[in-house]
């Protein structure tokens, strides 16, 4: 029993205990370049790697330089691939200045934009607001009109009704007046 909390304890320990940087190097498709200092863990999924430090950087410096000294043809070679090296150079910096313009021009289309919806959503609010209130009054002056209809309507009636007593009364009264003359 006592072993085998012991292995236990020791399987459960030696699973990941690193105390140093870990690169895991699986970026195989193309050159990519990474920093690792004395002590730090590799662990590289790649079929090959080449590892570059000062002492093999000096070491391919100086060979490049020897070989570019070396023979004419070769001297116009290396220059004309420096220069080949510049112009890309140029480009990259001169696509990064037309990538800043258009970003920038792109930033103040965007900016424009949100000021337009903004204002566009203002205005539609005012505007909503707007038909709100007219169609509040015109709610309002539908009601009136309906009152004044009903209004109207009673006030006929009680003219056609004062007329016929107005009538009836006149013919009543002529009635009797031509009896008392008779």
């Amino acid at each position: 029993m006592k072993n085998l909390f012991f292995g236990g304890f020791l399987l459960l320990f030696s699973l990941e205990c690193a105390a140093q940087s870990f690169f895991e190097l699986n970026n195989c498709t193309g050159i990519t370049s990474y920093v690792a200092t004395k002590g730090d863990t590799l662990r590289v999924d790649c079929d090959s790697v080449y590892v570059l430090n000062s002492k093999t950087f000096l070491l391919y410096k100086t060979s490049y330089e020897k070989l570019k000294n070396r023979d004419l043809n070769l001297k116009q070679m290396f220059i004309s691939y420096e220069n080949l090296i510049q112009l890309q150079e140029d480009r990259i910096h001169q696509q990064a200045k037309e990538y800043n313009q258009l970003k920038s021009g792109f930033d103040s289309i965007a900016a424009t934009s949100q000021l337009f919806i903004k204002q566009t959503g203002e205005n539609i609010a005012d505007v909503s607001d707007k038909l709100t209130a007219v169609n509040s009054n015109l709610n309002e002056a539908i009601l009136k009109i309906e009152e004044s209809k009903s209004i109207v309507g009673e006030e006929r009636k009680k003219v056609v009704k004062t007329r016929f007593f107005w009538g009836a009364g006149g013919f009543g009264l002529g009635i009797i007046i031509c009896l008392l003359l008779k």
